[in-house]
This record gives structure tokens, C-alpha cells and sequence, in this order.
């Protein structure tokens, strides 16, 4: 027969006979590093901005080899080439 006063050492923690063992807590542990809803929208909108950014610097590279003559062109009639560029992305993605 066990001694009551002895202390079982399990390998998570002490357990005291007699005690009944202290459940675990429920859900994701804490790491500590949880951003506030503030913080987490500040750096979805520097991350969109940087983005952005990135997005216009490919648009002007692409324009830069025309002349102005086709640049102007291209430029003329803004709802042809939407219409054009919608097509392309759709024959890209697989939607056409």
C-alpha cells in the first residue's frame, strides 16, 4: 500500500495524492506576441501601401520602352484598352 504524504512525480508537474489534478486550460496556448486590433491595421495598410507602390513601379517600367507617340495611342481610348487588359487577365487566369 502507498504512503499518503509521498509526492508522485508525474513528468508535467507535481501531483499531491489526494488533490485532484489541475486541468488543462482550453484553446490556443499564449505566445506573448498578440498584436491589438490597431497594430494589426497599421501594418495591413503599410504592407497595401508598399504594395501599391511596387504595382505602379511595374506599370511605369512597362511604359517606359514606348515612344510617344504609342504612348499616346495606348492612351487615347482608356475604355479600349480596360476592355483589353480585363480580356488578357482573363485568358491568364483561365476565366475566358
Amino acid at each position: 500500500m502507498k504512503n499518503q504524504s509521498t509526492i508522485v512525480k508525474n513528468s508535467d508537474n507535481l501531483e499531491l495524492p489526494g488533490v485532484p489534478p489541475v486541468p488543462k486550460k482550453r484553446g490556443r496556448p499564449v505566445t506573448g506576441k498578440a498584436l491589438s486590433n490597431a497594430e494589426r491595421q497599421a501594418r495591413n495598410r503599410a504592407y497595401k501601401k508598399i504594395k501599391a507602390v511596387s504595382e505602379m513601379e511595374k506599370i511605369a517600367d512597362s511604359l517606359r520602352h514606348l515612344s510617344d507617340e504609342e504612348l499616346f495611342t495606348r492612351l487615347k481610348n482608356p475604355l479600349q484598352r480596360s476592355k483589353e487588359l480585363f480580356i488578357e487577365a482573363g485568358r491568364r487566369n483561365g476565366w475566358i
